[in-house]
C-alpha cells in the first residue's frame, strides 16, 4: 500500500452533510473503480507479476493426475489461467481437462471475486486459440459480467460481444478499422493492453480484419480512406522491433493488401505505402522467392507487376539526367504501351557508374538495380525486360535495342547483381537501331518481332506518344 493511499484512509476529514447531499456512487465503490483501471482493466493496463509458469503447470499437473485436487491452494487456482491452456510435450492443456475445470470452475464461482475473473480474462485473451477457442472460459466470464454490470469488462462484452469466440474478435476488428484514433490506442480502450497485444485474441481480430480489408479497400469511396484503411493495417502488422506482429498471418496479410488489385490499379499513394511496407518486411518476391512461398500467385503477380512499372518509371528518370532531352520520349512510349496491356512480365535495369549514383537517390531503384561493368560509357544503362517466352535488352542513348527467347544461350537472366556491357550485346536473334522514331519505324520493327514469337499484338495508338 503506498503512503497516499494510506495517508487517504488514516487522515480523517469530518463534515457534516445533509442526507440529500449524500454521494449516490459511494466512495468504496468508486475507489475500487479506480484501483481496477490502474491495475489491469482500464486504459493502461499493464502486465500483472506473472508466476514460473513451468513450476505451477508442473504442480497443477501433478495434482490433476493424482486426482487430489484439494491439493491445489488458493494461490495456485488463482494463477492457473496463466498456465492453463499452454501445452506441455503431448500433455492436454490443463483447462481443457474436464475434470480440472470442473474443480476450477467451483472454486472461482465459490470466492466470487472479480480479481480471479480478471485473471481469467486475461489468460484467456493472451492464451486465446482462433483454430480451437476454448468455450469453457466463456461459460464462466459472461455469468460474471450479468453478476457485475458495472465492471470494465462487463460493458466491453456488452458491446463488442468480447466474450463470443466467434463474434468479439470480428466486432474488435471492426471497431478498429472503424475508428480515427491510433490502433494501439483503440486496442488499449477495449481492454488490450500493450501486453495483450501480442496474444491470441489480437491475432484472431487482426486475422478477421484481414478478412474483412480487400471488401473495405474495393468498397473505399477516396483515395484518403483506402490510404487510411492500409495504413491502419501496416501499423498493426508490424512490431516494435519493425517485423511482422503475427508472422504466421504473413501469407494472409500480403494476399489481402495486393488481391483487391488484380482488375484495378489502386491509388499511386495506396501502391507506394503498400510496396514500402511489403518490400521491407517480405523482401522483393522477383530475387527473394523464398520467403513468398505459400502467397497466392495471383497477389505475388499483382506486386511484381507494381515494381515492374515502378522500375520503367524510375528508370526513366534516371535517363532523362544521364542523356539528352526527350532521349527516351519514343521508347518509354514504346515500353509503356506493353506494359499498360499487361505484357512485361518482369523488368530490371543495369546502370552505368554515374546512372547508378543517380539511382541511389531514386525510392523505386534503391535495392532494384544491377551495376553496368565492361565495355560501355560511365553514363550508359540497360532497360531489361521479359515478355512472353523473350527477353529484351534496350540501351540508352545510341545503343540499340536487342530480342532474345528466354531459353537461348545467350539470352541474359534478370536481377543478377552485376553484367557485363558485352554480354548485353552478343547472340541477339534481332538488333534494332532506334531510327525513325517519330513515324514509329524502329517500333514497328521490335512489335513485329514480338508479335511473330508471341501472339501479342499492339495498335500503333497504344505505344506512339
Amino acid at each position: 500500500m503506498t503512503a497516499h493511499l494510506l495517508a487517504a484512509i488514516l487522515v480523517r476529514r469530518p463534515q457534516h452533510v445533509m442526507a440529500s447531499a449524500l454521494r449516490v456512487r459511494p466512495l468504496v465503490a468508486e475507489s475500487a473503480n479506480r484501483i481496477e483501471l490502474l491495475f489491469g482493466d482500464g486504459l493502461n493496463a499493464r502486465p500483472p507479476q506473472l508466476p514460473d509458469n513451468a513450476a505451477l503447470w508442473k504442480r497443477l499437473d501433478a495434482a490433476d493426475r493424482s486426482g487430489d485436487h484439494s491439493a491445489i491452494n488458493d494461490r495456485d487456482w488463482r494463477d492457473s489461467p496463466w498456465c492453463g491452456w499452454q501445452t506441455e510435450g503431448s500433455a492436454i492443456p490443463l483447462f481443457r481437462r474436464p475434470k480440472f475445470a470442473r474443480h476450477y470452475c467451483r472454486w472461482i464461482k465459490g470466492r466470487r471475486r472479480q480479481g480471479d475473473y480478471r485473471r481469467l480474462v486475461q489468460g484467456w485473451l493472451l492464451n486465446f486459440d482462433r483454430e480451437n477457442p476454448s468455450p469453457f472460459a466463456a461459460t464462466l466470464i459472461v455469468p460474471a459480467c450479468t453478476l457485475w454490470p458495472d465492471w470494465l469488462w462487463a460493458r466491453r462484452h456488452a458491446s463488442l460481444e468480447l466474450f463470443d469466440a466467434d463474434n468479439g474478435p470480428a466486432n474488435l476488428a471492426s471497431q478498429v478499422l472503424d475508428d480515427l484514433r491510433p490502433v494501439r490506442e483503440v486496442l488499449r480502450e477495449r481492454g488490450l493492453g500493450d501486453w495483450l497485444q501480442t496474444g491470441g485474441y489480437a491475432e484472431a481480430a487482426f486475422a478477421a480484419a484481414l478478412g474483412d480489408l480487400p471488401r473495405r479497400l474495393q468498397m473505399s469511396v477516396d483515395e484518403a480512406r483506402g490510404l487510411d484503411l492500409v495504413r491502419r493495417i501496416l501499423d498493426w502488422a508490424e512490431s516494435s522491433a519493425g517485423d511482422l506482429q503475427f508472422p504466421g498471418l504473413r501469407k494472409q496479410l500480403v494476399e489481402a493488401l495486393l488481391i483487391p488489385w488484380q482488375q484495378a490499379a489502386p491509388p499511386k499513394a495506396v501502391e507506394r505505402t503498400i510496396t514500402s511496407f511489403l518490400l521491407k518486411t517480405c523482401g522483393d518476391p522477383r530475387m527473394q522467392r523464398a520467403r513468398w512461398n505459400g502467397v497466392d500467385e495471383t497477389a505475388t503477380n499483382v506486386f511484381k507487376r507494381w515494381l515492374t512499372g515502378a522500375t520503367l518509371e524510375a528508370f526513366v528518370r534516371v535517363i532523362e539526367r544521364v542523356a539528352e532531352k526527350d532521349h527516351w520520349k519514343y521508347r518509354k512510349a514504346f515500353w509503356m504501351g506493353y506494359y499498360r496491356a499487361g505484357h512485361i512480365l518482369d523488368a530490371w535495369v543495369a546502370l552505368g557508374p554515374d546512372a547508378e549514383r543517380i539511382a541511389r537517390q531514386i525510392d523505386d531503384l534503391r535495392g532494384q538495380s544491377s551495376r553496368l561493368v565492361g565495355q560501355c560509357q560511365s553514363n550508359h544503362c540497360v532497360l531489361l525486360l521479359r515478355i512472353g517466352n523473350l527477353v529484351v535488352a534496350d540501351w540508352s542513348h545510341n545503343g540499340k535495342c536487342r530480342v532474345w527467347r528466354d531459353r537461348q544461350r545467350h539470352a541474359p537472366l534478370l536481377y543478377r547483381k552485376q553484367y557485363d556491357a558485352g554480354d548485353l550485346r552478343v547472340g541477339a536473334d534481332i538488333e534494332v537501331v532506334h531510327q525513325q522514331a517519330s513515324a514509329g519505324g524502329w517500333q514497328r520493327k521490335i512489335h513485329d518481332h514480338i508479335c511473330d514469337l508471341t501472339g501479342i499484338r499492339l495498335s500503333p495508338s497504344s505505344y506512339m506518344p
